[in-house]
């Protein structure tokens, strides 16, 4: 369904996100793993919205709340 689809998607770009950086590919403070963190959280809490599963949408508004907040701040020219 289309459901597994977009919770499958979320995850596996959150997985790659943590593997490239975990490998030294990516940074933890590069826009690409920040915007990954982002879109993957987004679409797992889509998904765990549809369920109602309440304590995985509160962990997925967290995880892309805190990835926002480090992109805002890179963008504002902070550092992380």
């Amino acid at each position: 369904s289309t459901m597994i689809i977009i919770g499958s998607l979320g995850a596996a770009i959150l997985l790659l996100a943590f593997a490239l950086e975990q490998f030294g590919v990516i940074s933890d403070k590069s826009y690409a793993y920040d915007g990954a963190n982002v879109l993957g959280s987004a679409l797992l809490g889509y998904y765990a919205w549809v369920g109602q599963v309440w304590p995985f949408i509160v962990l997925e508004a967290v995880w892309a709340l805190v990835a926002l907040y480090y992109i805002g701040k890179r963008l504002a020219g902070g550092s992380k």
